[in-house]
């Protein structure tokens, strides 16, 4: 299992500033007050008046570390809802168009969105690394891993030649997959840590339990 890096998130600080900072804000959390609010709302037009007049609320408020709540995942979820609901009492639509939808713990997407943005951050910060490092597929390799679980390492090998034009030794291969999933989980740990604005590992292992995401740091 990878660790936390304790050099990346040492000042959780950062955490703060990216719920305050309305750049930052809307870059990482936007994606998935979309996606919910379509859930939530339906018309695309209403979830962007929705959504607008959310982040205008939430980045005019004034923080300071003692107001972070203490699930802030939960938090940022019951704010959007209730953003969503005052929306359609003011337009008198009755209730949430989507609540059919959305009306028990079991059923509420939220999570699911929330872990997939987590997901989508942490690959890109994969695919930049990859970027910046010549002779490194670390991106590639776990993509081709994710997509083709059950190929053979040759067919991998071929795949990876196919998107480069870089033939690698079966060898070589396994050597940088795994590399590329102990990266994948310290960069999922990390992007975890500064949602919860802690570095307690227990903490951490709790929140990726209950996103379902724990199979992605239980590397070997």
């Amino acid at each position: 299992m990878a660790r936390s890096n304790a050099s990346s998130i040492d000042d959780l600080s950062t955490s703060w500033e990216s719920i305050q900072d309305p750049l930052r804000f809307a870059f990482r959390y936007g994606p998935a007050i979309h996606a919910y609010l379509r859930r939530l709302l339906v018309d695309e037009n209403d979830v962007d008046d929705v959504a607008q007049s959310f982040l205008v609320s939430w980045l005019g408020k004034k923080w300071d570390a003692a107001d972070r709540p203490k699930n802030f995942r939960r938090y940022l979820k019951r704010s959007i809802r209730n953003a969503a609901m005052a929306h359609v009492r003011k337009k008198r639509l009755g209730p949430l168009p989507g609540s059919q939808q959305v009306t028990g713990p079991q059923q509420d997407p939220w999570d699911a969105i929330y872990s997939q943005t987590l997901l989508d951050r942490v690959w890109r910060s994969l695919e930049r690394r990859q970027h910046s490092r010549r002779n490194n597929y670390c991106y590639s390799v776990l993509k081709i891993a994710s997509e083709m679980p059950k190929a053979e390492t040759a067919q991998k090998v071929d795949e990876l030649f196919r998107m480069h034009g870089k033939r690698l030794s079966s060898a070589a291969f396994r050597k940088q997959l795994s590399r590329a999933r102990r990266l994948f989980a310290q960069f999922l740990i990390d992007e975890v840590a500064v949602d919860i604005g802690c570095r307690d590992q227990a903490e951490i292992m709790d929140e990726l339990r209950q996103l379902g995401l724990l199979p992605w740091v239980q590397t070997k």
